[in-house]
């Protein structure tokens, strides 16, 4: 995936933000867990993606 120079520009922007909130969210969190954390969603998507399967929204199900 490539992006265009106008989202790259938007993606740079809105790193901090990102980051800020990721902060708090993982905040509690000790840094194994979060390592765990990041693992676990890695297995999942390379299931999701061995079986042809997409993240869902529940609410757009």
């Amino acid at each position: 995936m490539y992006l265009t120079q106008a989202c790259a520009e938007m993606h740079h922007a809105m790193l901090p933000i990102s980051m800020r909130g990721q902060e708090s969210i993982l905040g509690d969190l000790s840094a194994n867990d979060v390592d765990r954390l990041n693992r676990l969603l890695r297995r999942i998507e390379a299931i999701q993606k061995a079986n042809g399967t997409k993240w869902v929204n529940p609410k757009q199900a």
